[in-house]
């Protein structure tokens, strides 16, 4: 039997900002009381990723403290304030080379089902050398697949750059995923938004 060439894809979850509109850091923020990193962590278990690493930054030392709790790695950000991009490559360069892909998950969107993530790794094990992102009525969400290859990229690249600019690059290897999941899209910066995405 061939062995399956797409075994490990790791999990990056961003949780370094300093949440200063929601008034606290975004990680440890509580929905039916389940801190926001708690609910990304379960989906991408439930998902099978392997290692699942939490990039902290502002509060480093509380999000650890939870990062710990839920049993997953942690790496430190200490150039958090330069934006998510920086956390995006500490975290990367933290991952051994062997996995085939990671998931790219941001803390400020719990609300991603975890049949969601499920579906874009199947997506994504269909084509591990490309990237793969959700769509929800014709938007690109979160959280985004990427293969080895856009790993190294990102590693390597300038710092003046984001994630976004780096899948515009490549286009052409990018699959947009269909997701009937509005969680894609539902970036929590304040409690306002907290309070509407519960309602949906």
């Amino acid at each position: 039997m061939k062995k399956n060439l797409c075994d490990e894809i790791a999990g990056v979850i961003l949780a370094a900002g300093e949440g200063k509109r929601i008034g606290h850091t975004k990680g440890l923020v509580k929905a039916d009381g389940v801190t926001f990193l708690e609910r990304v962590v379960e989906c991408l278990k439930a998902a099978d990723c392997k290692p699942i690493l939490v990039v902290g930054g502002a509060d480093y030392d509380d999000i650890k403290l939870e990062a710990l709790r839920l049993g997953v790695g942690i790496a430190h950000n200490t150039r958090w304030k330069d934006g998510q991009f920086s956390s995006l490559k500490v975290g990367l360069t933290h991952l051994k080379m062997n996995v085939c892909g990671a998931v790219i998950s941001l803390v400020d969107h719990p609300f991603v089902k975890a049949e969601s993530y499920q579906d874009l790794i199947n997506a994504f094990r269909r084509f591990p050398q490309r990237i793969v992102m959700p769509v929800y009525r014709h938007q690109r969400g979160h959280p985004v697949v990427i293969p080895r290859a856009i790993i190294r990229e990102i590693i390597e690249a300038g710092d003046d750059l984001t994630l976004k600019d780096i899948i515009g690059n490549h286009e052409n290897m990018t699959i947009m995923h269909r997701c009937d999941d509005p969680g894609v899209l539902q970036d929590i910066d304040t409690m306002d938004d907290l309070m509407k995405a519960r309602k949906k």
